[in-house]
């Protein structure tokens, strides 16, 4: 029964998902950058297709960020506890993204 009761409020989430998305947006000032970083699989790019309707809809503009290789940002912490520099890379690469906002203002 407990899964059950888990499965509902997942549901519920995942349906009011794309208005909490669009009031987000419409909170937002003017001239605002949406930045998604969902994963880098279907999922992830069916949910940053949500926030970019959202982000479209609120007229802001809109960018995707993925991890390169992996298919989630926890892959990337893997890889840089296995000390590669590809944690470095791909930090340097969400860094870069944020440089048009104030500090503060990243939605990274």
């Amino acid at each position: 029964m407990l899964s059950r009761r888990i499965a509902d409020r997942l549901h519920l989430v995942r349906s009011a998902f794309p208005e909490l998305i669009l009031q987000a947006c419409k909170a937002m000032p003017a001239g605002s950058e949406v930045i998604s970083v969902t994963h880098g699989d279907g999922e992830g790019e069916r949910y940053a297709e949500v926030i970019r309707e959202k982000a479209v809809e609120a007229s802001l503009a809109f960018r995707v960020h993925r991890p390169d290789g992996v298919k989630d940002w926890n892959d990337v912490l893997k890889v840089a506890e296995a000390g590669s520099g590809f944690f470095a890379h791909s930090l340097n690469k969400m860094i870069s993204a944020c440089l048009p906002f104030a500090l503060g203002e990243c939605l990274v």
